[in-house]
Protein backbone atom coordinates (compact mmCIF):
# COMPACT_ATOMS: atom_id res chain seq x y z
CA UNK A 1 0.00 0.00 0.00
CA UNK A 2 1.35 3.43 -0.91
CA UNK A 3 1.22 6.02 1.85
CA UNK A 4 0.27 9.00 -0.29
CA UNK A 5 -2.09 10.87 2.00
CA UNK A 6 -1.01 14.42 1.08
CA UNK A 7 -0.09 15.11 4.70
CA UNK A 8 -3.49 14.26 6.18
CA UNK A 9 -4.52 10.92 7.67
CA UNK A 10 -6.78 8.71 5.51
CA UNK A 11 -10.22 8.64 7.15
CA UNK A 12 -12.06 6.16 4.94
CA UNK A 13 -12.07 4.11 1.74
CA UNK A 14 -14.90 3.65 -0.75
CA UNK A 15 -14.92 0.52 -2.92
CA UNK A 16 -17.37 0.38 -5.84
CA UNK A 17 -18.20 -2.53 -8.15
CA UNK A 18 -20.55 -2.77 -11.12
CA UNK A 19 -23.08 -5.54 -11.84
CA UNK A 20 -20.88 -7.48 -14.28
CA UNK A 21 -22.89 -6.14 -17.23
CA UNK A 22 -21.11 -2.78 -17.56
CA UNK A 23 -23.82 -1.08 -15.50
CA UNK A 24 -23.56 1.60 -12.86
CA UNK A 25 -21.13 1.24 -9.99
CA UNK A 26 -22.49 0.43 -6.53
CA UNK A 27 -20.64 1.21 -3.33
CA UNK A 28 -19.87 -2.01 -1.45
CA UNK A 29 -18.29 -0.41 1.63
CA UNK A 30 -19.72 2.10 4.05
CA UNK A 31 -18.79 5.78 3.94
CA UNK A 32 -16.69 5.44 7.10
CA UNK A 33 -14.97 2.16 6.20
CA UNK A 34 -11.27 1.57 6.75
CA UNK A 35 -11.49 -1.88 5.16
CA UNK A 36 -9.09 -2.47 2.28
CA UNK A 37 -10.93 -5.51 0.95
CA UNK A 38 -14.47 -6.69 0.32
CA UNK A 39 -15.97 -10.10 -0.43
CA UNK A 40 -18.31 -10.03 -3.43
CA UNK A 41 -21.29 -12.37 -3.18
CA UNK A 42 -23.79 -13.45 -5.83
CA UNK A 43 -21.31 -13.15 -8.70
CA UNK A 44 -21.97 -15.06 -11.90
CA UNK A 45 -19.30 -17.13 -13.56
CA UNK A 46 -18.19 -15.75 -16.90
CA UNK A 47 -18.98 -12.13 -16.10
CA UNK A 48 -16.32 -9.43 -15.87
CA UNK A 49 -16.90 -7.06 -12.96
CA UNK A 50 -15.38 -3.59 -12.88
CA UNK A 51 -14.10 -2.22 -9.58
CA UNK A 52 -12.66 1.08 -8.45
CA UNK A 53 -11.96 2.82 -5.17
CA UNK A 54 -11.14 6.17 -3.67
CA UNK A 55 -9.96 7.50 -0.32
CA UNK A 56 -11.00 10.37 1.92
CA UNK A 57 -8.98 12.60 4.21
CA UNK A 58 -9.96 15.78 6.07
CA UNK A 59 -9.93 17.76 2.78
CA UNK A 60 -12.32 15.41 0.96
CA UNK A 61 -12.48 12.50 -1.49
CA UNK A 62 -9.72 11.64 -3.95
CA UNK A 63 -10.35 10.86 -7.60
CA UNK A 64 -11.23 7.24 -8.35
CA UNK A 65 -8.49 4.69 -8.92
CA UNK A 66 -7.96 3.23 -12.39
CA UNK A 67 -10.62 0.58 -13.08
CA UNK A 68 -9.78 -3.01 -12.16
CA UNK A 69 -11.41 -5.84 -14.10
CA UNK A 70 -12.37 -8.99 -12.20
CA UNK A 71 -13.28 -12.14 -14.16
CA UNK A 72 -15.56 -14.44 -12.16
CA UNK A 73 -14.07 -17.79 -13.14
CA UNK A 74 -12.53 -20.92 -11.73
CA UNK A 75 -9.96 -23.35 -13.10
CA UNK A 76 -11.76 -25.75 -15.50
CA UNK A 77 -11.99 -29.46 -14.73
CA UNK A 78 -9.29 -31.71 -16.18
CA UNK A 79 -10.16 -32.83 -19.72
CA UNK A 80 -10.96 -36.43 -20.60
CA UNK A 81 -8.02 -38.56 -21.75
CA UNK A 82 -7.23 -38.63 -25.48
CA UNK A 83 -9.07 -41.26 -27.53
CA UNK A 84 -6.95 -43.62 -29.62
CA UNK A 85 -7.93 -43.50 -33.30
CA UNK A 86 -5.19 -45.35 -35.19
CA UNK A 87 -1.48 -46.08 -35.35
CA UNK A 88 1.13 -47.05 -37.91
CA UNK A 89 4.87 -47.64 -37.74
CA UNK A 90 5.51 -43.87 -38.09
CA UNK A 91 2.57 -42.09 -36.46
CA UNK A 92 -0.23 -42.31 -33.95
CA UNK A 93 -3.57 -40.52 -34.21
CA UNK A 94 -5.56 -39.52 -31.16
CA UNK A 95 -8.68 -37.43 -30.72
CA UNK A 96 -8.98 -34.80 -28.00
CA UNK A 97 -12.53 -34.79 -26.56
CA UNK A 98 -14.36 -31.46 -26.67
CA UNK A 99 -14.05 -29.54 -23.42
CA UNK A 100 -17.48 -28.43 -22.22
CA UNK A 101 -16.63 -27.05 -18.77
CA UNK A 102 -14.74 -23.80 -19.19
CA UNK A 103 -14.75 -22.52 -15.60
CA UNK A 104 -16.62 -19.42 -16.70
CA UNK A 105 -14.03 -18.23 -19.18
CA UNK A 106 -13.63 -19.00 -22.87
CA UNK A 107 -11.24 -21.89 -23.61
CA UNK A 108 -8.34 -20.28 -25.49
CA UNK A 109 -6.52 -23.37 -26.71
CA UNK A 110 -6.43 -27.13 -26.46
Amino acid sequence: MVNNDGGSMILSYSIEVDDGNGGDYKEVTSDLSMRLSHLLVSVERGKVYRARYRVRNIIGWSDYSPIGYLLAAIVPHAPQPPVFISASTTQITVELPLILENGGSRVNSI
